[in-house]
């Protein structure tokens, strides 16, 4: 198997006869996956290869680049947070509670504390950012326990 590493895309290109694997250093320092299947030439970038367009009712990691979610793009080792709503890779448990406050308690308390964060800054807080606060994370733990798994069995 060989290796090239490509310094200015940051590219990891995985080749032998059969295969190739391409990961990369995102923009926002994550590694993702570019590309697995069958073995394909080298070349400096493999950029095209990862899928960024604007799709509605998502979020968006960079202020005013509607193409870039982690959302919707293949991380090599995803964790949860800023725009990516899947099954994290890893989880962090809290030492001084041992992990006994649900996370979907302390992900509404931060967000709640990030709304008002924004509000002493001067930001206007209307009714969708207190919604989106207070039940974001439920909703996505409903989903998640109710719909996803059970799709996930019945495939």
């Amino acid at each position: 198997m060989s290796i090239i590493y490509h310094e200015q895309t940051k590219e990891f290109h995985l080749y032998n006869d059969s295969i190739s694997y391409i990961i990369k250093v995102l923009r926002n320092g994550q590694m993702g996956q570019v590309y697995f299947g069958n073995s394909i030439p080298d070349k400096e970038d493999f950029s095209y290869f990862i899928e960024t367009a604007y799709r509605p009712m998502t979020s968006y990691l960079f202020e005013g680049d509607l193409s870039y979610s982690l959302e919707h793009l293949k991380q090599e080792y995803p964790s949860y947070g800023t725009t990516d709503y899947r099954e994290p890779a890893f989880e962090i448990i809290e030492r001084k509670t041992g992990g006994n406050i649900p996370f979907k308690i302390a992900g509404i308390a931060t967000d709640f504390v990030c709304v008002m964060e924004g509000f002493a800054f001067g930001s206007i807080v209307g009714a969708a950012t207190v919604i989106t606060a207070a039940f974001m994370g439920p909703l996505i733990q409903w989903f998640r326990k109710n719909w996803i798994k059970r799709m996930i069995e019945r495939a």
